[in-house]
């Protein structure tokens, strides 16, 4: 497969700062097979301890729960760690396998406009702007053909061709058959050319240089081969 429509999956935006739901925890927890509470678990069990100062001190509470504990700098490390770790899991439970990230300006102009640029440094920018869009065609072919090969009523295998970079209107178009058999106009006579009794068919065909039939059963004069029926698809 060559070029194809640009067509691609998103997936749903993630949410930040979901409220955590003791159901969906208590199941993962027992999905995991854990002996440790959930961390919905531990905040419930430190709300029904009895109010006492020792249990209203901020040195009592739980630290995940301590927003100037983790604000501290000797915390910097632990906040780093969390912010990667939180945008992989996002990932992991929304189906991304793997991301690629794009760092230009929308400055950079593209290479026909390059003499426009504003600055020569942005001009020597303009070959990355061309490298960009061939691959987000890249990007969009591949797509579709992961979404043609899972498909499971289609029982053809799709793959990225040589031009699975190119867009349609860039792949170049390869001359038809009756388009490379077709023999040359010999007419150049500029008031009009009259048929002269030959033709392409007629080696073929002698009668018809004389005569056209109203009917013509292609199968009994051998041009073409019978209608033939496809086998059944294989079973799933």
């Amino acid at each position: 497969m060559s070029d194809t429509p640009a067509f691609s999956r998103s997936a749903a935006p993630l949410a930040a700062g979901r409220p955590l739901d003791p159901a969906v925890e208590r199941a993962k927890a027992e999905e995991r097979h854990s002996v440790f509470r959930s961390a919905q678990e531990d905040i419930a069990s430190a709300e029904r301890q009895p109010r006492t100062p020792q249990t209203e001190s901020p040195a009592y509470q739980l630290s995940f729960r301590d927003q100037d504990f983790l604000k501290r700098e000797d915390l910097r490390p632990v906040r780093l760690q969390l912010e990667l770790l939180k945008a992989e899991l996002l990932m992991t439970e929304a189906g991304v396998d793997s991301t690629v990230v794009f760092f230009g300006g929308a400055r950079i102009p593209s290479p026909d406009q390059a003499g426009d640029a504003r600055t020569p440094t942005l001009a020597a920018l303009a070959k990355y702007y061309e490298e960009a869009r061939r691959f987000a065609i890249f990007a969009a072919n591949a797509a579709r053909v992961a979404e043609l090969n899972a498909d499971p009523t289609d029982h053809a295998e799709y793959e990225l061709g040589k031009f699975a970079d190119r867009a349609p209107d860039e792949v170049p178009r390869s001359p038809t058959t009756a388009e490379r058999k077709k023999p040359p106009n010999e007419c150049t006579d500029p008031q009009g050319c009259v048929w002269g009794g030959s033709c392409y068919s007629c080696k073929k065909f002698p009668d018809f240089a004389t005569t056209i039939p109203d009917h013509i059963d292609w199968t009994e004069l051998g041009a073409v081969t019978p209608v033939r029926t496809p086998p059944p698809p294989p079973p799933p």
